[in-house]
Formats: C-alpha cells, sequence, structure tokens
C-alpha cells in the first residue's frame, strides 16, 4: 500500500529535506507552500494564511488521492526583529503562519482521518525558541503555541 505525507513550507530548508526524507522512504509527498517548487507541484501555490484557500486544496487533495498517512506542519516565518522593532503586522504574520494554519491543518487532516476511519500521525514542528525566547517575540510565542497546540491535540 502506498504511504503519502502532506509537509507544509516544503520548498526550502528543513521542509526540503522532511520531503527528500520521506520521498526516500517510499512516500508519495504532497507540500503547501507559499512558492511553487519541486514537491507542491499537486497542490500549486498556498497561502496557509488564507484559511479558505488551503481548505480547497486540501478537500481537492483528499478527494483526488485520498487520506494521507502523515502531516509535518513545517511551514514557518522569522522576522528576526526585537520587540521594539516588531510592527503589528509582522506580529500576526507570525501567528497566522507559524501557529494559526498549524490549528487548522491540523483540524481538517484529523477530520479527514476520522471520516476515513484511518490511523495517521501529526509531526509539529517547534523551536528552542519557544523554551528560551527569542529575539524575535512574536516566533517564540508563536513556537510556544504549537507545543501548546501539540499537547492539546494528542
Amino acid at each position: 500500500m502506498e504511504k503519502s505525507v502532506i509537509v507544509t513550507g516544503c520548498n526550502q530548508g528543513t521542509g526540503y529535506l522532511v520531503c527528500q526524507r520521506f520521498e526516500r522512504e517510499g512516500y508519495t509527498v504532497y507540500g503547501l507552500d507559499l512558492n511553487v517548487g519541486d514537491y507542491n507541484q499537486y497542490t500549486g501555490r498556498c497561502d496557509l494564511c488564507d484559511l479558505v484557500k488551503t481548505e480547497e486544496v486540501l478537500k481537492r487533495l483528499f478527494a483526488d488521492k485520498g487520506t494521507p498517512d502523515v502531516l509535518v506542519n513545517n511551514a514557518g516565518i522569522y522576522f528576526g526583529v526585537n520587540w521594539e522593532a516588531q510592527t503589528i503586522e509582522q506580529y500576526e504574520k507570525t501567528m497566522d503562519v507559524n501557529s494559526r494554519a498549524v490549528f487548522y491543518v491540523t483540524k481538517l487532516f484529523a477530520r479527514q482521518l476520522i471520516k476515513a476511519n484511518r490511523p495517521g500521525s501529526v509531526v509539529n514542528v517547534s523551536s528552542i525558541s519557544a523554551q528560551i525566547g527569542s529575539i524575535d517575540p512574536a516566533y517564540a510565542a508563536s513556537k510556544a503555541a504549537v507545543e501548546a497546540l501539540t499537547k492539546s491535540f494528542a
């Protein structure tokens, strides 16, 4: 039986490496990313801040390809500015990408698993900044939220 995975933030950095690893392990990789690249050819460009578009993309994926086995919430944004320089827009964007998207994509994925009556796994990528802080307070807060979401979903 063929296995598949959804990876957010699939076209650079850690996300790209995660996709490569899953591919080597025989998984079909469906990536979600703002930019089109190697791993989101099927889904196309997907802005995780646009919840309507994200839901449309995932519903199409589920209908066309079935229920994936794994979800990796990897997408993230980091402005690297201190609290004095950080704008509310940067704060909101960071929370949207790094935390709100994790909540929403996980919820859609979990509902699909329940509907399909099958098991699955969710991997949420956080950061040591959730524990020790960061020059970028929004980033640290968003990753702490990811850790709390992970515990709450579990």
